[in-house]
């Protein structure tokens, strides 16, 4: 409310369309009241005793769980010689802020995520995290480890010697 409430005959507050409070002029809103999870809207509505009414709109949101997400792929304890992998999952959150694979920002829309990674040579452990927009961090940041070998196995011949003639 503003400071110089002059001419202000009284001020109404409304939650969802529902009436909260009836104030006169002079008083702020006292009424303490706790929304349902989910979407609102908070109106106040002055009015002056020339009869002049002013409405100000204000929407917003009570968020109270966390992202939750899942890793779709890679498989975990995967092999493979690739220098880079695709990273794909779920999430579950209608009010996501951010979406991170190893750090990274991934794609995400309509419940689904991706994201690629580079892989070092040896094992590379791959972890989604979220944050929604109220704060709430994912409830369990799924982890996968993928092992990267690059190196051609060795082999060796034993037998029969080289250029040996058998009958």
């Amino acid at each position: 409310l503003g400071d110089d409430d002059r001419g202000i005959k009284g001020y109404r507050f409304r939650l969802d369309d529902q009436a909260v409070q009836d104030t006169p002029r002079g008083r702020g809103f006292t009424e303490l009241v706790a929304p349902a999870p989910g979407t609102h809207t908070f109106q106040v509505q002055a009015s002056d005793k020339a009869g002049n009414v002013a409405t100000k709109s204000l929407h917003f949101t009570i968020d109270q769980t966390q992202p939750t997400l899942a890793l779709s792929e890679p498989q975990d304890d995967l092999w493979t010689a690739a220098t880079t992998l695709r990273v794909a999952g779920t999430y579950l959150e209608t009010n996501l802020a951010t979406l991170t694979v190893n750090g990274q920002p991934a794609s995400a829309a309509g419940g689904t995520f991706s994201a690629e990674v580079t892989l070092q040579a040896g094992d590379t452990t791959i972890t989604a995290h979220a944050v929604d927009k109220a704060g709430h961090l994912s409830a369990h940041d799924p982890t996968v480890v993928v092992h990267r070998d690059d190196v051609d196995p060795a082999v060796e011949i034993l037998a029969p010697d080289a250029g040996a003639l058998y009958a």
